[in-house]
């Protein structure tokens, strides 16, 4: 299974729904100057005391699990999401073109995070500033446009993170 696309109060959320879950978290933070990617990924390993107080590594102990999280990259995408609402025609948004203006931060990603990894890679969409300025139902219309442009171009196979719905 793919994971799906949720948003909550401004935010898409892409939850994966597959066993295998992915190490790596996607998190964008869609502020008032552009939208900024961030990667990390979540390296678990188990520990165990030694007699003398050291740490060892043992991969076989219960004894306590350690997880890290790693940043591996981040990129930009300059134009403020928030600058689409100044586009409707009647009400609406092309979506295609609201969502591709964040398209190079997925080609950035699909290069850090494995290909086995993809379809279960969660990312968070998180809109901040430049957001909260528009009228809610502005908001809504650039965020329906986005999220329509997403779930367009995975259907193309140039959004490779998801299956999406929005919450």
């Amino acid at each position: 299974m793919r994971p799906m696309l949720r948003m909550i109060r401004g935010q898409f959320r892409i939850i994966p729904t597959s066993s295998t879950a992915s190490p790596f978290r996607i998190i964008i933070d869609v502020g008032s100057t552009g939208s900024r990617l961030h990667i990390f990924e979540f390296v678990a390993s188990s520990f165990a005391s030694s007699s003398d107080g050291d740490i060892e590594s043992d991969a076989n102990s219960n004894d306590e699990r350690r997880v890290q999280c790693l940043r591996r990259g981040s990129s930009k995408a300059w134009t403020p999401l928030s600058t689409f609402a100044s586009e409707m025609d009647d009400g609406r948004l092309n979506a295609t073109h609201v969502a591709h203006h964040m398209l190079p931060l997925f080609d950035y990603a699909t290069i850090i995070i494995p290909p086995v990894y993809h379809s279960t890679t969660p990312v968070r969409i998180s809109c901040t500033a430049g957001m909260r300025l528009l009228p809610p139902d502005e908001q809504n219309r650039v965020y329906d446009a986005l999220f329509e442009g997403l779930r367009e171009q995975s259907t193309t196979g140039m959004f490779p993170f998801t299956d999406l719905k929005r919450e």
